[in-house]
C-alpha cells in the first residue's frame, strides 16, 4: 500500500478532510459498490472506482468508502482504493440510526473517527496494532474526545455505559430532541369491511396512520445502512430489515395494541422496497400483480417525499379501492385482502412493509 504520508494534508497536527467540490454527501454509494466490498470482488470494485473516482471522496450514512473497507479489513480492496486516488484520512460523521418513537437507542455512529477507531472497536488486536504502527498520524481524538485505544478496552458494562454517554453527546451535537419522536398514532379515517372475517377473528379492514417526522427520518437513515437483499418472491429490489429493529418493533406495538387484535405475535418480516421507472441490473420495478400477503396483518408506510404518478395500491377485494401513498403516512390491512400496485408512470416510491403473523 502506498504510504499515507504521501496522500494526506496536515493542519495544526491533525488530518484535514478536503473532499472535491463534486462530492455528494448523501446516499453516495451504489449497492454494487458495497456488494463488491462485501464479497471481495476486486475486479468489479476497480471498474466501479475507475468509472466514478468521486466515490472515494463521498460520504454516505456517516461513513466514507474507506471506513467500509477497513470495517471488513480487505487488504486488496484497500490497495485498489489507494491506487485510484482514495485517501485514508476521512473521518466519520455523527449519525443516529434508530430510536425515538418512545424507544431506546441502539445504533449510532460517533463523528470524527478514523479507520483506527473502527479497527479498535471491531477487529483483532493484531490488525489494530499493525495499523496503529503503520498510520500513527491517524491516532487522533474523535468528536467525543476518545483516541482509538480509549474505545478498545473495558468490561461489557463499562462499554454499555460509555455508549449511553456517547449517544447523549451526539444528540447535543446534532440538536436531536428524541422526545419529539412520539409513537405512531392510529388515525382510523377509513375502515372498510371486506366480507367475512379471517381465521384470526379480525375484520378484513384498513386502518390509516401517520408516523412522526423524526421516526420517518430515522427509518430512512437506518435503511440506508442495510445491504440489498431480495425480500420475497414478488419484489425485484429491496432490503430485509432485522425484526429486532426498535423502530419496527415500535410500529408493530403501536398499531397492534389490542384494539384490532387480541392474540400474540408469532413472526415479523419487515422489508424496504422501491418502485422506480429506471434502474440497472434489474433493480427497478414499476408495478406488482394481484396477490395476498403471507401475513395476518400488513403494515405499509411510505418514506419518500417525491411526488409520483401511478404506483398506487389497489384493493381488488374492496371494489378496487385506490390508496395513493403520501410521505410518512401508511396503512395496516389484513393480509387476506387481495391487492396490487398499478403502473408507476413517473417518480420513485419507497416503502417500509411489515408482515405480522399472529396466533
Amino acid at each position: 500500500m502506498e504510504e499515507y504520508s504521501q496522500q494526506q494534508e496536515q493542519q495544526d497536527g491533525e488530518t484535514k478532510d478536503t473532499a472535491p467540490p463534486s462530492a455528494v454527501l448523501q446516499k453516495a454509494f451504489p449497492e454494487d459498490v458495497l456488494n463488491a466490498i462485501y464479497v471481495e470482488d476486486d475486479e468489479t470494485f476497480a471498474t466501479l472506482l475507475s468509472a466514478n473516482p468521486d466515490l472515494a471522496f463521498q460520504e454516505d450514512g456517516g461513513y466514507f468508502l474507506v471506513h467500509h473497507l477497513f470495517t471488513y479489513y480487505w487488504p486488496l480492496g484497500i490497495q485498489t482504493y489507494v491506487d485510484h486516488g482514495g485517501r485514508l484520512d476521512f473521518k466519520t460523521v455523527d449519525r443516529v440510526y434508530s430510536g425515538g418513537c418512545g424507544l431506546a437507542i441502539n445504533m449510532f455512529i460517533t463523528g470524527g473517527q478514523t479507520i483506527l477507531h473502527l479497527l479498535a472497536a471491531k477487529k483483532s488486536e493484531e490488525h489494530f496494532m499493525t495499523s496503529m504502527e503503520k498510520y500513527p498520524e491517524l491516532n487522533v481524538k474523535d468528536l467525543n474526545g476518545d483516541l482509538p485505544v480509549d474505545i478498545r478496552g473495558g468490561t461489557f458494562q463499562e462499554k454499555q455505559q460509555k455508549r449511553q454517554g456517547d449517544y447523549k453527546k451526539i444528540l447535543v451535537r446534532c440538536a436531536i430532541d428524541i422526545s419529539s419522536c412520539t409513537p405512531a398514532e392510529i388515525v382510523p379515517q377509513d375502515i372498510r369491511t371486506g366480507g367475512a372475517s379471517n381465521t384470526s377473528g379480525t375484520h378484513n379492514g384498513i386502518v390509516h396512520f401517520e408516523i412522526s417526522k423524526g421516526c420517518g427520518l430515522e427509518l430512512a437513515n437506518f435503511v440506508a445502512t442495510l445491504t440489498t437483499q431480495i425480500p420475497n418472491s414478488m419484489h425485484r429490489y429491496g432490503k430485509v430489515i432485522p425484526p429486532e429493529c426498535v423502530l419496527i418493533q415500535g410500529l408493530v406495538k403501536s398499531l397492534l395494541d389490542g384494539k384490532y387484535h387480541q392474540g400474540s405475535i408469532k413472526n415479523i418480516h419487515a422489508f424496504y422496497i422501491k418502485y422506480n421507472t429506471a434502474g440497472t441490473g434489474g433493480n427497478f420495478q414499476t408495478k406488482l400483480d394481484s396477490h395476498y400477503d403471507d401475513s395476518t396483518f400488513t403494515i405499509n408506510v411510505c418514506l419518500n417525499d417525491s411526488s409520483t404518478r401511478g404506483g398506487d395500491l389497489i384493493f381488488d377485494d374492496l371494489d378496487s379501492l385506490v390508496y395513493s401513498h403520501q410521505s410518512r403516512k401508511g396503512l395496516m390491512h389484513s393480509g387476506s385482502l387481495k391487492h396490487h400496485v398499478n403502473e408507476l408512470m413517473d417518480g420513485v416510491r419507497e416503502n417500509i412493509i411489515i408482515w405480522v403473523t399472529t396466533i
